[in-house]
């Protein structure tokens, strides 16, 4: 998905540090990245998946509670 979202990245990696600096297109997909990883996906997906399995593996299934686990 990023790949499709970000298509330059590539070519910004390869890119040396005063180049990047320069590139004002390969900053911003660089921001998009980091707002959906660290934004959406981290918040909302890995976290709460994260944190309902290890309430489950601890407590056990029948004493596991998805709110418990989505306060943390």
């Amino acid at each position: 998905m990023m790949p499709s979202i970000c298509p330059n990245a590539q070519a910004f990696i390869a890119k040396p540090l005063r180049d990047k600096l320069r590139d004002t297109q390969g900053l911003k997909e660089l921001f998009v990245q980091n707002f959906m990883e660290n934004g959406i996906n981290n918040t909302f997906i890995y976290f709460p998946l994260f944190y309902t399995l290890q309430e489950f593996l601890t407590k056990g299934w029948e004493n596991a509670r998805v709110s418990t686990a989505l306060t943390k």
